[in-house]
């Protein structure tokens, strides 16, 4: 019984960093948020731009927004069957719309 109890405890020790360690909140992540689970949160970072996003979870990085993939007209995509359909994209305040320089000659 004794032993029983010893790895009960032992057990209960060791997994206690995976179990009730993690985020509370979005303030507790750096540029992310928290996601939570039955057993424990974990922090996610924040979509990139044109990575999969969903505006119900943690969302884009600053100066993105999450639209759907057949709204982007800034760079041709390809549309990923099964997926939700939805990218990150940047701002009308930060897109550009010169095109890039080219190289001197």
């Amino acid at each position: 019984m004794k032993a029983v109890l010893a790895l009960v405890l032992l057990t209960t020790v060791a997994t206690q960093a995976f179990i009730f360690n993690g985020c509370k909140q979005d303030s507790d992540c750096n540029n992310g948020c928290c996601q939570r689970s039955f057993f424990n949160s974990r922090c996610v970072a924040k979509s990139q731009y044109l990575q999969s996003c969903s505006t119900t979870s943690c969302g884009c990085a600053a100066g993105l927004k999450c639209v759907k993939e057949t709204e982007v007209t800034s760079v041709a995509i390809e549309i990923h069957v099964g997926g939700n359909g939805m990218v990150c994209e940047q701002t009308d305040a930060t897109a550009t719309t010169a095109a890039p320089s080219s190289p001197s000659a």
